[in-house]
């Protein structure tokens, strides 16, 4: 069965799409331009958090495969002159509590998604692209559970093809599918070395 939620309760209204994500306990979390909102009531009410994500822009959020109540989050706002203040959270609480997953992403990073590696919990993929003049896409891998990042460019990925990361397989940290938005047809490329490389999965044929 399905109910109706008020988009205002939520913390959003008009046209923005908030990401969503539950947690073990069922705590629903919703990523907004006003930053993290919370419920624990099933939809009832929401909380926006706090602290270091209070009026920061959340992209997206995801739950780990093999602990459902950890969660991470990542933001990313602008800070002027074409930069950005990228930052992954964590939480190992169901959301209850959130802290910085190591260190800040390069200022010339929009990030666009995040996820750990079922199998590998400190490996990290943050998806986005760089800035001026070419906009490439691009992964940000961390072995380290965010304290170093590694960059991984995407070919055929830009700002009018934007990476969303897909899927980690669910054995191998190091093979990663990635959707490219495009204007025409999406696209699923798959890296079976932690983004060194990338072929082709997938393409569509047609407007989606």
């Amino acid at each position: 069965t399905w109910r109706w939620v008020c988009e205002q309760s939520v913390g959003f209204s008009d046209n923005e799409d908030p990401m969503v994500a539950i947690t073990k306990n069922g705590t629903i979390l919703a990523g907004v331009f006003k930053g993290l909102s919370a419920s624990t009531d099933r939809g009832c009410s929401y909380t926006l958090a706090g602290g270091a994500l209070a009026d920061r822009y959340v992209v997206d959020l995801s739950t780990e495969k093999e602990a459902p109540e950890h969660a991470l989050a990542i933001v990313s706002n602008g800070i002027g002159g074409g930069k950005f203040e990228t930052r992954v959270f964590e939480s190992l609480d169901d959301g209850a509590t959130w802290t910085q997953a190591g260190v800040d992403l390069p200022q010339d990073f929009l990030g666009l998604s995040i996820d750990a590696a079922p199998s590998d919990p400190q490996r990290l993929y943050a998806s986005g692209r760089y800035g001026a003049p070419d906009y490439p896409g691009a992964i940000e891998r961390s072995d380290d559970r965010g304290k170093t990042w590694t960059r991984l460019d995407i070919p055929g990925s830009d700002d009018k093809h934007p990476p969303y990361l897909s899927a980690i397989d669910p054995t191998d940290p190091d093979r990663v599918y990635v959707r490219l938005d495009t204007p025409d047809a999406d696209v699923l490329v798959v890296s079976d070395d932690a983004g060194l490389t990338w072929k082709t999965a997938f393409q569509g044929a047609g407007a989606l």
